[in-house]
């Protein structure tokens, strides 16, 4: 947990790297191009965002419009210190 909370520091001082958030970004839209290559993923992503309220072929307008600022703020917001919590579950 230190660890996360020592990066989620490092994140809110020195902010998001643009490269590799650009980086991540197309890459995650590649995933979600090669999910709709696949029949069986594709109808799985569809009936579980059918469940959920949400369409997944969403995403590809949703990441276009998603900035690191976006990011950042998200992280300013809701990684704050007192707002992180740990579980830990063992097995009986």
């Amino acid at each position: 947990m230190e660890a996360f909370r020592a990066e989620i520091a490092r994140l809110q001082r020195e902010g998001v790297n643009q490269t590799l958030f650009e980086n991540t970004r197309r890459s995650y839209y590649g995933i979600m191009l090669r999910v709709c290559g696949s029949f069986s993923a594709l109808a799985q992503s569809l009936v579980s965002g059918l469940f959920s309220g949400w369409c997944p072929l969403d995403i590809f307008e949703e990441l276009q419009t998603v900035k690191a600022e976006d990011l950042q703020a998200f992280i300013l917001e809701c990684l704050a210190p007192e707002k992180l919590a740990l579980s830990v579950v063992r097995p009986l």
